[in-house]
């Protein structure tokens, strides 16, 4: 007997979906079933992913998101109804992680327009693609939107402070959707990863930083995209069908434990604490 997936009858929206843990879920989402919308501001990588994950046997077609511009959202919720026929999961997965990289930091030094610019993509956009897509959701019988944030919501920390003010903002937009329309069968749910490397150039400080985030982890390894997409997935399916307004932290553990653990873990391998 075949097995028959999660996702199965079911047409997906993944934002940011051209790249590491958008592309590991858009691949996820079309093994188990799902017809899924590759939306990303890099279409030609979207469209190199869509035609990969059609040749391996899936159902998935590219859309050029642009997340600043409301009308590109409007038209990317069409365009999975257009294609597919429906609506039922949205993974607000895309983020100007850029700007949290570059130029985002301490409040003191805050640009405006760089606060400005990601409250707009990552908060702003979200909003608009939930708002879009709601009436397609509760159209198809329910359905589930999957937000993406960052464990850098749940705590201070030195910077990036404007992209944690937005995955924290979006961390209460998830449960005042799943408050408005639960009722209506359209569950809202979030992921908050820790570190989660992706394929970039190696640099001294890159290896340290995340091997001082190991220490936080009570995992043997590392996280890989594919752990927030098997998350993403269950929340997005029918086995999630009683979970709604909640933020799943797929850490490691980070968030598990009290800060004075990681001195103690420093202090077994002989490092001098200051």
């Amino acid at each position: 007997m075949s097995r028959r997936g999660r996702l199965e009858g079911k047409v997906a929206i993944v934002t940011g979906g051209a790249g590491g843990i958008g592309a590991a879920t858009c691949a996820l989402f079309c093994a188990e079933g799902a017809k899924v919308v590759i939306a990303d501001l890099a279409g030609e990588a979207a469209e190199s992913l869509a035609s990969e994950l059609r040749r391996a046997g899936g159902e998935a077609r590219a859309f050029r998101l642009d997340l600043d511009d409301p009308k590109s959202v409007q038209d990317m919720v069409a365009f999975a109804v257009d294609q597919f026929g429906a609506l039922h999961i949205l993974d607000n997965n895309a983020a100007a992680a850029h700007l949290a990289a570059n130029v985002d930091g301490p409040l003191e030094t805050m640009d405006p327009d760089v606060w400005d610019e990601t409250m707009r993509v990552n908060l702003r956009g979200p909003m608009l693609a939930m708002k879009a897509a709601i009436p397609h959701l509760r159209a198809a019988g329910g359905g589930a939107i999957v937000n993406i944030l960052s464990n850098s919501y749940a705590g201070g920390d030195m910077g990036p402070t404007a992209y944690a003010s937005s995955k924290g903002g979006l961390a209460v937009l998830t449960k005042y959707v799943a408050t408005q329309h639960g009722q209506e069968g359209v569950r809202c749910n979030a992921i908050s990863p820790g570190l989660i490397p992706i394929a970039a150039k190696a640099t001294p400080a890159r290896e340290a930083y995340r091997q001082r985030m190991r220490d936080h982890e009570l995992t043997p390894r590392s996280g890989l995209p594919e752990d927030i997409a098997h998350a993403a997935c269950f929340l997005a399916s029918d086995e999630a069908g009683f979970i709604n307004g909640q933020v799943l932290h797929v850490d490691g553990g980070v968030s598990a434990h009290l800060s004075p653990f990681v001195d103690g873990v420093r202090l077994k391998r002989g490092v001098q604490l200051t």
